[in-house]
């Protein structure tokens, strides 16, 4: 049984040095993320209606991975608002004017 505990043992080691070297890579990764950058260029030029659609079919989609259905954000309607430092806020509300700061609060409500 020992040698089996010895090797356990540096299985949990290995397993140590090797979530060393994920995390030096993830750190790689987050340092230099093109992908984010496109991601934000691809919506700056959005007028804030163009915002609206768009985060009401986020909403729709983010409904459904939830187990609901796209229709459900029909009973809603966003709200998008430019804060001063040029950040973009979302704001949905239900029919009976129930604000919600975020889709996660909908699906929660719902």
């Amino acid at each position: 049984s020992k040698p089996s505990d010895d090797s356990s043992d540096g299985g949990v080691k290995k397993q140590s040095s090797s979530s060393k070297k994920r995390k030096t890579f993830e750190r790689d990764n987050t340092d230099s993320s093109p992908r984010k950058k496109n991601h934000l260029n691809s919506i700056e030029g959005l007028t804030i209606s163009q915002r609206e659609k768009r985060a009401m079919e986020l909403l729709a989609t983010h409904l459904e991975e939830c187990g609901g259905e796209r229709s459900q954000s029909n009973n809603f309607r966003c709200k998008v608002i430019q804060r001063p430092g040029g950040r973009y806020d979302s704001v949905f509300f239900s029919v009976e004017n129930k604000r919600f700061k975020s889709m996660v609060d909908v699906a929660r409500f719902l």
